[in-house]
């Protein structure tokens, strides 16, 4: 199965930083941060992206239901723009990020 590509992880951000704004009006991503991703549970060799998404916002903003509900959107519209690994999302406060910064989970 072919590797995510640079351009396809690039195009992968733009796509969403504009959802995650779109989605979540109210609260402030001030990074994205999107990588290739291999999960060593899955047997099918399917692609992943992992997605880490700062927030400078206090807690309980960020409720289940809400970031649940992108994961849907989100995929399809890294689909249509040809991106079929599929998105694996981490939000991580800015508070938790500046104390500990790439290794936050």
């Amino acid at each position: 199965m072919p590797e995510v590509t640079q351009q396809q992880l690039n195009d992968a951000k733009h796509v969403i930083e504009t959802t995650l704004g779109e989605q979540f009006d109210d609260i402030d991503f001030v990074m994205v941060f999107v990588q290739p991703d291999v999960e060593e549970w899955d047997d099918d060799d399917d692609e992943f992206i992992e997605i880490k998404a700062i927030y400078d916002g206090v807690a309980g903003q960020l409720r289940g239901e809400r970031m649940v509900g992108v994961i849907p959107l989100l995929r399809r519209r890294l689909q249509e723009s040809g991106i079929t690994a599929f998105p694996i999302m981490r939000y991580i406060s800015k508070s938790d990020w500046d104390e500990h910064p790439g290794d936050a989970a």
